[in-house]
């Protein structure tokens, strides 16, 4: 099976896979955002924020590290995964235990800190399963996690049902939504062991190569924490609870699709370190390309399209009382494309060893971005948070665009993507012709013309189109 066979399988699996995860994700959010309205889902979105921003100190770039550490000719998959498996143990319990004792010192009110408390759990399962998941992205078998993290999200749903019609409190929610993580370890650990066993080990000098391997890219994570986490700490900091909920609508629409590339086109990292560790230039540019495509075709219609349906998504999922949120989610979508946009040229920079080499740049973007949220997020509430976002993902874009360049000399054509261009200003000029229609007919539109200028225009062509359906037979 050719390279682009395995990719798209890979991905057709995770499109698929993703499509129904993603679409309980949402339906949880319906069923909170509807319960629990502005101010409760603002109390929500803070202890939520919160945990993130732990578990992605937790994460401390040891996925990406496992992913590219795999890709690497002749590594010994089972001892490279339970020395960071071991590393992850200890570290997640450090700094999980830390996280529960210092959310009582931000002055949260109580039901924030008893919630944050219990998603502690759920995020504790995903950051170890996640270590499961570079393995099974490295054999382009994602099909796996799918099973544990669909699982999960069906117990979720259907508890947070129930418990919703019994009139469950905020915090007696967040019992549900720590369920699927818990689910997703167990589900991964079982499922990996076609691979590898889950099994934790200790040595000194390995467990020095993975910090060495990890903290690049963790420390560039924790700049990521403060311009990606810190306008949502902020906000909650001056404004209103309720204020924090329409922001936090919004920016979960975002936080759901913003994995997808990564997804998607994770196991090209592996690939890339591969021909990079191999000095094969032409496949290292190949694979370049390839995910720069992907990326664009993803992007480009999220770009132009979600100004024409922003409002309309935001009151199908939470109601009429966020319509005010629909202004927020049509300025993070720019954000969500250059994020989509970001993704090939950070796993270049990660595949060739040049991790190090971003942290100042990682660096002024955290040092930009505290710097610009206290100054217009207290006076300018929502809206300046959401366009801060947007000038801060657009700095790190363009810093790794241009530094890809500079230290390896590598840059994709952007030919084809000239043509997405195209086929996304086309679909956003039906979008405008139809926009006050029904958000199912204008979703109809955009796919339906996206899709026929993709085609016309030869981006997805014949052959292609039926090797993807011969996967199906292999």
């Amino acid at each position: 099976m050719s390279l682009i066979a395995k990719l798209a399988k890979n991905t057709l699996t995770q499109i698929i896979g993703k499509a129904i995860s993603v679409g309980l994700g949402l339906g949880a959010v319906v069923l909170l955002t509807r319960y629990l309205g502005a101010h409760g889902f603002g109390l929500y979105a803070t202890a939520l924020t919160y945990m993130q921003s732990v578990a992605m100190l937790v994460e401390f770039g040891q996925y990406l590290a496992l992913n590219s550490a795999l890709g690497r000719k002749g590594v010994d998959e089972q001892k490279t995964f339970s020395y960071a498996f071991g590393f992850r143990l200890i570290s997640a319990a450090i700094i999980y235990g830390a996280g529960a004792l210092l959310v009582f010192a931000m002055g949260y009110e109580p039901s924030v800190e008893a919630a944050a408390i219990i998603l502690m759990f759920g995020f504790m399962g995903s950051s170890i399963s996640s270590l499961f998941t570079a393995v099974l992205m490295k054999h382009f078998d994602m099909g796996k996690t799918y099973i544990a993290e669909i699982i999960g999200k069906i117990v979720t749903f259907s508890w947070l049902w129930f418990a919703i019609q019994n009139g469950a409190s905020m915090v007696e929610l967040m019992w549900p939504l720590t369920v699927a993580g818990i689910i997703h370890f167990v589900g991964t650990a079982l499922l990996t062991k076609k691979y590898v066993q889950p099994i934790p080990k200790y040595n000194k000098e390995e467990w020095n190569k993975v910090w060495k391997n990890s903290w690049p890219i963790g420390l560039g994570i924790m700049f990521n924490i403060i311009y990606f986490r810190a306008d949502t700490l902020i906000l909650a900091a001056y404004h209103t609870p309720s204020t924090v909920g329409l922001y936090g609508a919004a920016y979960r629409i975002i936080e759901v699709l913003v994995i997808l590339p990564h997804m998607a086109f994770g196991p090209l990292l592996s690939l890339m370190t591969n021909a990079f560790s191999s000095n094969n230039v032409q496949d290292l540019k190949k694979y370049l390309q390839l995910s720069f495509d992907a990326s664009a075709i993803l992007a480009l219609p999220i770009l132009f399209g979600t100004p024409f349906v922003a409002e309309k998504i935001i009151i199908l999922m939470a109601g009429q009382d966020f319509a005010s949120a629909g202004q927020l989610l049509a300025v993070l979508g720019i954000a969500l494309a250059a994020i989509f946009f970001m993704a090939p040229f950070l796993y270049g920079i990660v595949a060739t060893d040049n991790q190090r080499r971003m942290l100042p740049y990682f660096g002024g973007a955290a040092l930009a971005a505290l710097l610009i949220y206290f100054n217009v997020i207290p006076k300018y509430g929502a809206i300046a948070a959401a366009w801060s976002t947007v000038f801060i993902e657009m700095f790190v874009l363009i810093a790794a665009m241009i530094n890809l360049w500079r230290w390896e000399r590598l840059m994709p054509d952007f030919k084809l993507s000239l043509k997405i261009l195209l086929s996304s200003l086309v679909m956003a000029i039906f979008l405008w012709l139809v926009r006050e229609s029904d958000l199912k007919i204008m979703m109809v539109v955009a796919f339906t013309v996206y899709a026929f200028m993709l085609k016309t225009l030869g981006i997805i062509t014949n052959s292609r189109i039926k090797e993807i359906i011969q996967l199906r037979k292999n």
